[in-house]
């Protein structure tokens, strides 16, 4: 399938060169890519990786391994001291990790992670408010470097519609994060959950 890389100067970062050890699947082996892309050209790059889903983390994990990509995952709350230490290399017995792996629920909410500059979503968010969580990790007040937001879309896929979704709930409701937004609580139902209409128009787009 083809993968759409998209984001705030993220595309820059050409990675079609890039060899990527295992099969992890077109997405995950671009993730892969695209992050060895971006330490090779930079080795003291720092990475957030935001997934909905543990299942995929956990099989990233495994592609990161495999291909010398020294990286965190905080799978739960009780491990996420643990890997912000390893992230933000206080961690006495390990080099410090590139990247850091966090489920969207648990990692993009009141963290300050300024040594990262780049943010990977592995899958767009239905909610846009998360996503701007996820981006407010990095690009907040202590950021003194660049930051790109890296997107990647299976094309011709329900993930596209869900993408385009999202930036049509991001204009009628506003976005927490971006100058001058604010929402109601009935705008954060709405924009976390999906209508009828909203399922249909998903599943009917892609039979």
């Amino acid at each position: 399938a083809a993968i759409a890389p998209e984001g705030r100067d993220g595309s820059s970062f050409d990675s079609d060169e890039v060899a990527v050890e295992g099969s992890y699947g077109s997405k995950l082996e671009a993730v892969v890519r695209r992050t060895k892309s971006i330490l090779l050209a930079d080795p003291k790059a720092k990475l957030l990786v935001f997934s909905e889903w543990q299942d995929v983390l956990e099989l990233l994990s495994s592609a990161l391994s495999e291909n010398g990509v020294r990286h965190a995952f905080a799978k739960g709350r009780p491990a996420m001291a643990k890997a912000l230490r390893h992230f933000k290399g206080k961690c006495a017995v390990e080099m410090s990790a590139s990247v850091l792996m966090l489920p969207v629920k648990l990692g993009a909410n009141g963290l300050n992670l300024v040594e990262a500059q780049h943010v990977i979503l592995i899958e767009p968010l239905l909610d846009p408010a998360k996503e701007a969580q996820a981006f407010g990790r990095v690009d907040r007040i202590g950021q003194t470097k660049q930051t790109y937001v890296h997107r990647f879309i299976v094309s011709k896929t329900v993930e596209e519609r869900v993408y385009q979704l999202a930036q049509q709930r991001s204009r009628e409701y506003g976005v927490i994060g971006a100058p001058g937004a604010s929402r109601s609580k009935e705008g954060v139902r709405e924009m976390s959950s999906l209508t009828v209409g909203d399922v249909r128009d998903l599943l009917q787009q892609y039979k």
